[in-house]
């Protein structure tokens, strides 16, 4: 939301989801990352820029680098 604010495109609403791969005896190997919103006045290549920026600088996925984490992000 930060990234969004800042490029004047507040969103509305986002709807951010984790879903993480549990390999027994290994632990866990992957992250998907969802988020959906609802931003007015941006295109969806420029909200996925932006989801992209924020999850590079998310200190989550930055704890998990070790592991894989994907980002899919789109408009509602």
């Amino acid at each position: 939301s930060h990234f969004l604010a800042e490029n004047g495109t507040p969103a509305e609403k986002l709807e951010a989801k984790a879903a993480v791969t549990l390999v027994p005896g290994t632990g866990i190997t992957a992250s998907k990352l969802t988020v959906v919103g609802k931003v007015p006045g941006i295109d969806a290549a420029k909200f996925t820029e932006l989801a992209e920026k924020a999850k590079a600088g998310c200190p989550v996925s930055k704890a998990l680098g070790a592991i894989q984490v994907s980002l899919d992000a789109s408009l509602a």
